[in-house]
């Protein structure tokens, strides 16, 4: 009796435990819709957790990085948040997602790991992102794409909390004059679930770097890329130094200053930042800046349209921290082929403008533009050459006259070793005042033109045949067209060729 009281018993409690929540699909597209969804810079719906709540945090943490899913489930539901085993489907990992659950108020951030990581000393924090445009989008490409460990993305907008931190520093970017950090901002405060996994990570996992990716508005004298460990102090090894040298070699154009080689250099460089400081033993991660650095905390700063623009930027953050961080000798991050964006033709008085956009080149000789009259039959145009290797954007635009009736355009681009690939086809049409009109009346076909010419005019069904051939030189003809309602013809007028459809 006691064996079945005590099995009853178990079985309840099994029934009462939460099921882990299982999902497939793009990673990518799964933290993007949390971006999107996020509460943005007013609202209040921040709220700091209790001493419990990060205590609570810090064992499912625990359980978590040890495997311990069901287990980390349990206290995660108990916090209001859901633990999601998510399989991509793309390229078959299965990753470990920490989400506020549907509904809740728990705005403390996402967190995804990645158990069978590769590059397992990676850690990329996304702590703004809504404020600094696509860092989150950024992050979590980065992530997936560099077989990163683990990924973290704060909750709400920066600015969403009213209150302040008491956290030393102070910005401008909430309410456009200096005043304290926001207890939403994750970088600032140090009472916050964000940064309880930050110390967690830093004191249990010691081979461990923290990638913080951050945005700014490029004034004239600022480079492109400011980037800083927490302080002054030069580390060794320098992994800062490496991930600039690995920027360089995927974009040349980049310039920077790095807080602890340019020394009298003072602007966003992250000396108050508290998840840095704690990684650089802080005496206080809230109110001390830190005096020596461990190297392990990377504050990166990144102007918009170099590394930030769209997904052709973040792969080359992503090829440099695939270089620059590489412990277990993982295979490189691979770069982009030719990324076509938008592919146009515009028809403007007597000409066809094409123009399309490049967002990066790998290994592009030229683009062979070609043109058809039925989109079927493709003949070159032009050759118009391509930039070798390139991550920069690039619209490159042609100008060609038309055939009088349609006119369908594709672009073939072919690389180096001769490899090509094709373009989706755009159309214009092109009406030529000179065009012959071909017209049905009275069970009979007319044909005319503006002036007398030589004229070779053949006559198609709908399967294709030619039903007869006529050779004159004249204005006009007329004709029966012969059994059927839809017809395509097509005439040559002196140097001109003409095509069409009629249905009598």
């Amino acid at each position: 009796m006691k064996s079945l009281a005590f099995g009853l018993f178990a079985c309840l409690i099994c029934l009462s435990l939460p099921a882990q929540t299982t999902e497939s699909g793009d990673l990518v597209a799964r933290v993007n819709a949390i971006i999107s969804a996020m509460p943005g810079a007013s609202g209040d719906d921040y709220s700091a957790p209790s001493a419990a709540q990060k205590t609570d945090w810090d064992a499912l943490l625990t359980d978590l990085f040890a495997g311990s899913y069901a287990a980390a489930n349990t206290k995660a539901a108990a916090l209001g948040y859901d633990l999601v085993e998510f399989t991509d489907t793309g390229n078959g990992t299965v990753y470990y997602l920490l989400e506020t659950t549907s509904g809740g108020t728990n705005y403390w951030g996402t967190y995804v790991l990645n158990p069978s990581a590769c590059r397992s000393e990676l850690v990329l924090m996304s702590p703004h992102p809504k404020k600094d445009f696509n860092t989150g989008k950024q992050g979590i490409y980065c992530f997936k794409t560099t077989d990163a460990w683990f990924f973290m993305l704060a909750g709400t907008d920066r600015c969403n909390q009213s209150a302040f931190s008491s956290c030393s520093g102070t910005t401008s970017v909430c309410s456009g004059s200096s005043e304290s950090y926001r207890i939403s901002d994750m970088a600032h405060v140090d009472d916050s679930i964000w940064q309880g996994t930050t110390t967690h990570i830093s004191d249990h996992f010691s081979n461990t770097w923290f990638v913080q990716l951050h945005g700014f508005n490029k004034l004239a004298s600022d480079p492109y890329v400011i980037m800083s460990n927490g302080t002054r102090e030069t580390p060794s090894p320098d992994k800062i130094v490496s991930l600039r040298d690995e920027l360089l070699v995927v974009d040349n154009t980049l310039t920077f200053k790095i807080a602890h080689i340019d020394l009298t250099w003072n602007r966003l460089i992250g000396f108050s930042n508290t998840n840095g400081r704690y990684i650089n033993n802080s005496t206080n991660a809230c109110t001390t800046n830190a005096v020596n650095t461990t190297g392990r905390f990377l504050h990166v700063e990144q102007e918009k349209t170099k590394l930030r623009a769209d997904s052709a930027a973040w792969h080359k953050m992503a090829i440099a921290l695939g270089e620059a961080f590489n412990a277990g000798g993982c295979a490189a991050v691979p770069p982009l082929p030719v990324t076509l964006g938008n592919f146009s033709a515009t028809l403007s008085g007597d000409a066809v403008y094409l123009e399309w956009e490049v967002f990066s080149e790998v290994e592009n000789d030229y683009f062979e533009v070609q043109k058809s009259s039925d989109g079927i039959d493709f003949q070159p145009v032009a050759r118009v050459p391509g930039r070798g290797t390139s991550f920069e954007k690039k619209t490159y635009s042609l100008k060609d006259t038309p055939w009088p009736g349609p006119n369908f355009y594709r672009l073939k681009q072919v690389d180096f070793d001769g490899a090509f690939v094709f373009s989706k086809v755009v159309f214009v049409r092109f009406s030529d005042p000179a065009q012959p009109r071909v017209y049905g009346y009275g069970g009979q076909v007319f044909l005319r033109l503006e002036a007398p010419e030589e004229v070779v005019f053949k006559w198609f069904n709908a399967q294709g045949q030619c039903l007869f051939e006529d050779r004159f030189f004249g204005q006009s003809r007329q004709f029966r067209p012969g059994p059927g309602n839809v017809f395509f013809y097509q005439i040559r007028a002196g140097q001109h060729l003409y095509s069409g459809v009629i249905v009598l």
